[in-house]
């Protein structure tokens, strides 16, 4: 809680007035304008006191209700996690969540949408502890298979280390696509560099988590222009952060484009749009 300009500019004006008000009060009435300027003083300072106050209740207010609302996202949280954790039965340490990565109850929606649809091929646009959960879903239904787009070294070689790690190589693959330039709409987008990704089933399931959003404005609106035609007739997209305007525009524009589509925005840590497409045979 910080002194603003406006409390300096009040103070000042203030102090300025009562030596005014005393300097002249004394030249009329005399020294009795001292136990007036005296009483207007503390007149003052009782309201900076109560203002104070009232500042700094509504403060421990906010922070009360902050501390209490990220108890809650952090119970949320452990109970996704001890809900995933339960159904996939991880015998080896999971990359890091939350943060840039996907949080707990973004992974317990992806195994409810991976168990209650049994896909046969999924694509991830970006890699991660998601491309884990996914693989080790697949295991568990025995079938499958996810590819994930990774447009980072670093990122694509941490994922293959923990698919060797949970012995996951017949079900998770992760591409090294380095951002290419496309022009969609004659606007020009960065997106994963699609020339190495070999797509040989149609897409049951895309989970899109990347490129990052400062690759540039609405950097992850490139995903369905270019893997619609790769879609299978009834698919399932799910869009991480769709707390994010961006995102939120990503759908709307989506949505113009492509009448087959439907969508369901799911409240999480992040937010995310689940959304159905289902193309006319």
């Amino acid at each position: 809680m910080k002194i603003t300009k406006k409390d300096l500019l009040l103070i000042s004006i203030f102090t300025v007035a009562i030596s005014l008000i005393t300097f002249v009060g004394s030249k009329i009435i005399g020294n009795t304008i001292y136990i007036i300027a005296f009483i207007i003083s503390i007149v003052f300072l009782l309201f900076v006191l109560a203002e104070f106050y009232r500042r700094l209740n509504g403060h421990i207010k906010k922070i009360h209700t902050d501390i209490i609302q990220q108890s809650m996202d952090n119970y949320h949280q452990i109970e996704s996690l001890f809900s995933l954790f339960s159904t996939i039965e991880p015998r080896f340490p999971l990359p890091e969540m939350r943060k840039w990565a996907a949080s707990p109850d973004l992974l317990k929606l992806i195994t409810e949408i991976i168990f209650t649809n049994k896909p046969e091929f999924v694509v991830e646009a970006s890699s991660g502890v998601s491309t884990i959960v996914i693989a080790l879903c697949l295991k568990i239904l025995g079938s499958g298979k996810v590819i994930s787009l990774e447009h980072e070294d670093k990122y694509a070689d941490i994922t293959k280390h923990y698919i060797s790690l949970h012995g996951l190589n017949d079900f998770a693959t992760v591409i090294h696509c380095p951002l290419k330039a496309y022009s969609i709409k004659d606007k020009k987008y960065l997106w994963y560099n699609l020339k190495n990704a070999q797509f040989q089933n149609p897409i049951d399931v895309l989970v899109v988590d990347g490129p990052p959003a400062a690759t540039q404005h609405m950097a992850r609106y490139p995903a369905l222009p270019l893997l619609y035609e790769k879609m299978n007739n009834e698919s399932i997209i799910l869009l991480d952060d769709g707390i994010r305007e961006d995102e939120k525009k990503i759908v709307e524009l989506w949505k113009k484009e492509f009448d087959s589509i439907n969508e369901e925005y799911i409240e999480l840590e992040k937010g995310a749009f689940y959304i159905r497409v289902k193309k006319e045979k």
